[in-house]
């Protein structure tokens, strides 16, 4: 196989904890955006065939295998360390082990009518998205829809507690830190339609999905539950660092306790191959 473009270090881990995370991740997207699959996208046809791209837990498919049983849906990840047994999946799931950045057998070109991809925001290398927007372009047939659902990074904020005497200081430190990571670029994200216009997708588009403010509690617990698992899988525990993002997090911990909290909206891009 040739390699498309390398990824990024992946941040997080594979273990039950980084599934609870996924899992936590894919109902509190799915709470907010209102669906599972984009409205503009038709399946009324039998026998369609979607490819989950980057599935983890299979969450997403999971769900919607169950709406659409007569749909099959295509599970591939880098590794198998969190897909679930296949004895307790519908018949209509099956699990692949492929690494999105390269290339994609070539019996597996267009036979796709949709290609799912969700929260690639961590593993995008140089700000750039298009070399994956091909290889997954690759999978489409014609008039198959690109979808994909990830994290506005330009969007992450802190909210202070509404007592004015209370601080927020750590929550903004910790939103500045995702706003502006060391490890990766992330303002491809909010350009995305712009990026499947370029590799020649028709009829892109961009919706911006802002937080609801009545979900920043549940969106806390989702913010420790990723600085959690990104400083035990990436950071030496004895590290400096390691340990002032611990002592950080117990202080933003503290802060939300009093109200404060750390938001991020939701991009959301379609795209559609021509036919």
């Amino acid at each position: 196989m040739s390699t498309t473009q390398d990824s990024q270090k992946y941040l997080f881990g594979t273990d039950v904890r980084s599934s609870a995370r996924l899992n936590y991740q894919h109902f509190l997207a799915k709470q907010q955006l209102g669906y599972l699959l984009h409205p503009s996208i038709r399946l009324e046809e039998p026998h369609r065939k979607i490819a989950d791209i980057g599935a983890g837990t299979c969450i997403w498919s999971i769900e919607l295998a169950q709406q659409y049983p007569e749909i099959q849906f295509d599970c591939y990840d880098v590794t198998d360390k969190q897909f679930p047994s296949k004895d307790l999946l519908l018949k209509n799931i099956s699990l692949q082990v492929h690494n999105a950045f390269e290339d994609f057998p070539e019996h597996l070109h267009g036979t796709y009518d949709v290609v799912h991809v969700q929260m690639f925001l961590t593993i995008v290398k140089d700000d750039d998205p298009e070399p994956l927007i091909r290889n997954f372009m690759n999978l489409l047939k014609p008039g198959g829809y690109l979808y994909w659902v990830d994290v506005d990074s330009e969007s992450v904020r802190a909210i202070p507690p509404k007592d004015p005497s209370k601080s927020a200081s750590a929550a903004v430190a910790i939103a500045g830190l995702m706003r502006n990571p060391r490890e990766y670029k992330a303002g491809w994200t909010s350009k995305l339609d712009t990026h499947f216009t370029n590799q020649g997708l028709l009829d892109s588009s961009l919706e911006h999905s802002v937080i609801n403010p009545l979900f920043t509690s549940l969106h806390n617990v989702h913010i420790m539950m990723v600085m959690d698992d990104y400083v035990g899988s990436s950071l030496d525990p004895a590290s400096d660092r390691a340990k002032a993002l611990q002592a950080r997090l117990a202080q933003t911990h503290s802060e939300m306790k009093d109200g404060a909290g750390i938001l991020n909206d939701y991009v959301v891009a379609v795209g559609r191959k021509a036919s």
